[in-house]
C-alpha cells in the first residue's frame, strides 16, 4: 500500500518541514550541477520507498531521464524524499 503524501503537522513542525524540503531541492540542484559538470547525460530517478511513498514518486521510480531534457522537478511535493542518481552504463 502507497502512503499519502500529505502530512499532518504542527504549527511547529511546519517550519522544520518547509527546511527540510527547501534542502531536499537544493540538494537535488546541487547534483544536477555536479553531474552535468562530470559530462554525465542520463540521470535516473530514485523514489525513497516506504509507508508514505506516492503514487506520483512510485512511478517515477526507475525512469531514466536525458540530463538537459528533463522537465521533472524534485521535490515533487512538501516532504518528498526522492532524489536523482547518475546512470551508469
Amino acid at each position: 500500500k502507497k502512503g499519502n503524501p500529505r502530512v499532518q503537522l504542527s504549527g511547529e513542525m511546519r517550519s522544520v518541514m518547509i527546511a527540510r524540503t527547501e534542502t531536499t531541492r537544493m540538494a537535488n540542484l546541487g547534483a544536477l550541477n555536479n553531474y552535468r559538470n562530470k559530462g554525465v547525460a542520463e540521470v535516473v530517478f530514485v523514489a525513497s520507498y516506504g509507508a508514505r511513498t506516492c503514487d506520483v514518486c512510485a512511478g517515477l521510480d526507475g525512469g531514466i531521464y536525458n540530463i538537459n531534457q528533463n522537465n521533472i522537478k524534485i521535490p515533487i511535493h512538501t516532504a518528498c524524499r526522492c532524489t536523482w542518481v547518475e546512470r551508469f552504463k
